[in-house]
């Protein structure tokens, strides 16, 4: 047995020295060598420059500088492709080779080839009457069965011919020319594309079209047209870019042109439906944290649109889901920050897309501010900070006003009884000036107001343990009196503007805040409790004296379920003014949600009353299906605002969802806003690499 040992070893040993300058090592329990050429048999292993290759058989022609390998083949290349065959013949110096009995798999993608032979040419698999998939072998789910095809492994690129798509062994789309890529690097090609139907605008079909110059390029675009067959069609686009590695922006715009005969059927107030979009997010623009220990920043987010429509039609995600907000912000924000010193710049412009004019939308342009952050004063415990805000409301109807504010609090803190006990007392000091113009028919002087506030506010922060919980307890009590007060020129009609530029002052009030924490005997938060309730000593800037108490609650019933309410009571009414409440549990295989949002105020513009209930669930009935449903009810109009139910279905070669939706989709028309109810059978389907399609179905009705 130790001679065998030995034999073997021997002869291994040789036949790796004796080919070490070669493109080949080979290994086995048996080799000979017969004038340049090498058999080995037993385990026979070969290694060259970026593969291996094991068999029952290995023959090694020098002088053609060929291997063979013949029974229960399998060879890896660039330790990313593994090949099973029953016979292999690959020439080392052209890199091509024939394979009988052919299977290979991508480890990254876990896409997989069989058939019945290939060959393989500079880094090119070649096969004919070939099946291909990324499931399981033995029993795909999904797989392609083709008359030729090539797979790149240098570009991970498959282009294949004749090809037919089977689901479960059922035939679903043939196409004569087909190509995917099987790995996730950028690059340019046709994205999923949205497939569907709705009732008032025929079948839509939107194909995104993506476009990289290489795969680390600092920019992309996604071109995608779309055509609606009773509406009209469009085309949106999407460029992405990052100038630097502080920052990232996109470029946005669209165009949708209705049919006469569609606008005119829901009275659109527009035929074409617009917009654009810039985005842009920057830090360290001029300055440098690590070298002048400053920092600043850029937000750019600039949105321009005709009409809700766009929105509408643009958005992908709008053939599944609507959650549209009326209002559409433009905003431009920059800071710049050097230790406790802070500059801000702000723009804000607004677009109500309900109305059929925005003449009368107030809009924020430009807006200053200043502000130094706390710091001390003779010692720790004397504070203040500074802040000052210059602003202009803006709008072509209707009053405009320009505001300047300043703001400085000063205050002292003094401990008590090993701090049991917190005293602060301080002074705010407040202006506010204001200067009013467009305004027709009245001439409003400027307004201005100067105070300075006594504040006063009495703490204590307590902790005591207990057997199976720890309590902490924090309670503030404030009050806050006025001082020196001069206002001039109040004005006295009502407008909301003025309501918003003249609310500033303070009254005399007290206020109690207090807030208590459970911790379970493991240090988890179990309960958070909060209570706030202030009294107004001059009740001539506020409607009542009573603020409306707060009291909110949050409790972990256990590590899978949560309640939390929010409650507002107005004295003055003797209502619950707003509410919001939920409880929810998951597990990770059952979520469910339960909430609630009710609000009953007077406001200036009169009554603000609504309650809406939500219900979200969602069941795992094993490790890939998924059921979920939802529904959203208005209690006020007694209707149903939105419903949902589906499942989805997980794996790793593949994923699909099913959804029946109910939900309202907003438009313009020419005298007012609208809506229109839409009933939607919404598919996905995703075939990884391959990528998939979203499919809608949906039947639509005025409201």
């Amino acid at each position: 047995m130790l001679l065998l040992k030995k034999a073997f070893l021997i002869s291994a040993v040789c036949a790796s020295l004796l080919y070490a300058e070669e493109k080949v090592e080979i290994v086995a329990k048996h080799v000979e060598h017969d004038e340049g050429v090498v058999t080995a048999t037993g385990e026979a292993v070969g290694v060259g420059e970026g593969y291996f290759i094991r068999a029952d058989k290995l023959i090694y022609h020098k002088e053609k500088s060929m291997i063979e390998g013949f029974g229960n083949i399998f060879m890896m290349k660039d330790s990313s492709l593994f090949i099973t065959s029953d016979y292999v013949k690959f020439y080392l110096d052209e890199k091509s080779g024939y394979f009988d009995k052919f299977f290979f798999e991508e480890s990254k993608d876990g896409v997989w080839v069989s058939s019945k032979e290939a060959t393989a040419k500079n880094k090119i698999y070649s096969v004919d009457s070939a099946v291909s998939s990324s499931c399981n072998p033995s029993d795909p789910d999904w797989y392609l069965k083709y008359s030729s095809g090539e797979y790149d492994s240098q570009s991970k690129v498959m282009s294949l011919k004749n090809t037919t798509l089977y689901i479960n062994d059922v035939p679903l789309l043939y196409t004569p020319y087909f190509s995917f890529s099987t790995d996730k690097t950028r690059r340019s090609g046709l994205l999923k594309p949205d497939i569907g139907v709705k009732g008032n605008e025929g079948f839509i079909y939107m194909q995104p079209i993506f476009y990289t110059p290489t795969s680390d390029s600092s920019w992309d675009t996604e071109l995608t047209p779309q055509v609606r067959t009773r509406r009209g069609y469009g085309v949106s686009d999407t460029l992405r870019f990052m100038d630097s590695k502080y920052s990232r922006g996109y470029i946005k715009g669209g165009y949708f042109k209705d049919t006469d005969e569609f606008q005119n059927r829901y009275n659109l107030k527009y035929g074409s439906h617009y917009g654009l979009t810039l985005f842009y997010d920057r830090e360290n623009l001029f300055a440098s944290k690590q070298k002048n220990d400053e920092e600043d920043g850029l937000y750019l987010n600039l949105n321009y649109l005709n009409d809700i429509d766009y929105i509408n039609l643009q958005a992908r995600d709008n053939l599944r889901e609507n959650n549209i907000d009326k209002i559409t912000s433009s905003k431009l924000n920059y800071y710049f920050q050097k230790k406790n010193d802070y500059f801000g710049a702000y723009l804000k412009y607004y677009i109500d897309t309900s109305k059929t004019s925005n003449d009368d939308t107030v809009q924020e342009y430009p807006k200053f501010q200043y502000h130094r952050s706390t710091e001390t004063l003779f010692g720790d415990d004397l504070l203040y900070s500074f802040d000052m805000t210059s602003k202009r409301f803006e709008r072509r109807a209707g009053l405009n006003a320009f505001q300047n504010q300043a703001f400085l609090p000063i205050s002292y803190t003094m401990r008590f009884f090993d701090d049991l006990l917190g005293v602060s007392v301080g002074e705010h000091l407040y202006a506010n000036k204001v200067s009013f113009s467009n305004s027709v028919g009245s001439n409003l002087n400027d307004y201005s107001f100067y105070s300075n506030t006594h504040k006063l506010k009495l703490f204590t922060n307590l902790q005591k343990t207990y057997d199976n919980f720890i309590h902490s307890l924090n309670i503030e009590l404030l009050y806050s009196k006025p001082g020196t007060k001069q206002e001039i020129g109040l004005p006295t009609q009502k407008d909301e503007l003025i309501s918003l530029v003249t609310s500033s002052a303070e009254s005399e009030n007290s206020a109690i805040k207090l807030v208590q924490f459970f911790y379970d005997s493991k240090g988890s938060l179990a309960l958070t409790h909060r209570l706030n309730q202030t009294v107004y000593h001059d009740a001539s800037r506020v409607d009542y004296k009573y603020g409306d108490l707060e009291n909110e609650l949050i409790f972990k019933i256990n590590k899978n379920s949560t309640l939390s309410t929010d409650i507002f009571y107005s004295h003055k009414d003797g209502i619950i003014s707003a509410a919001t409440s939920s409880i929810a549990y998951n597990d990770g295989n059952t979520a469910a949600s339960l909430s609630h949002v009710y609000k009953d105020k007077n406001t200036t513009l009169g009554k603000d009353r609504g309650s809406y209930l939500a219900l979200y669930a969602s069941q795992k009935l094993d490790y890939k299906y998924t059921a979920f449903g939802s529904y959203e009810y208005d209690e006020l109009l007694r209707e149903t605002r939105a419903w949902s139910i589906g499942m989805n279905m997980k794996k790793q070669c593949m994923s699909y969802s099913v959804s029946l939706k109910h939900e309202v989709t907003p438009i313009l028309t020419s005298a007012e806003s609208s809506s229109i109810k839409n009933y939607i059978i919404y598919f996905s389907i995703n075939l990884a690499p391959l990528g998939g399609l979203n499919q809608t179905y949906s039947l639509s009705s005025r409201r």
